[in-house]
């Protein structure tokens, strides 16, 4: 927990160096994407791929922000800069996933 705090910490710390804010309509695409992602792919994982419960959270978290790395690292490489490069989205994109994996634990638990 205390590495999580100081990982935070530290992005606010550099976020003016990037000129991102926290809130646009930007970042509440990157939380709907993750948050319809991760709750699209958890069914898909567990009754067609037929995987248990914890594995398939585990898969539908894991292909959902991989995919939200992918897109700030082509973002990064396509403006040739490294600031196009945006922690705040990829904060956005935690958070909507997992706010898809709190409504799983309930629906399906």
């Amino acid at each position: 927990m205390k590495k999580i705090l100081f990982f935070l910490i530290i992005l606010i710390c550099i976020s003016p160096v990037f000129g991102d804010s926290w809130f646009s309509k930007d970042k509440l695409m990157h939380f709907s994407y993750s948050f319809a992602s991760t709750l699209w792919s958890y069914p898909f994982a567990r009754y067609q791929l037929e995987m248990e419960h914890s594995p398939a959270i585990a898969l539908s978290f894991s292909v959902t922000l991989t995919t939200g790395v992918f897109k700030e690292i082509t973002d990064s490489i396509r403006d040739k800069k490294l600031s196009s490069f945006s922690y705040k989205d990829l904060v956005w994109d935690l958070a909507g996933s997992g706010t898809a994996i709190i409504l799983i634990l309930i629906l399906f638990s």
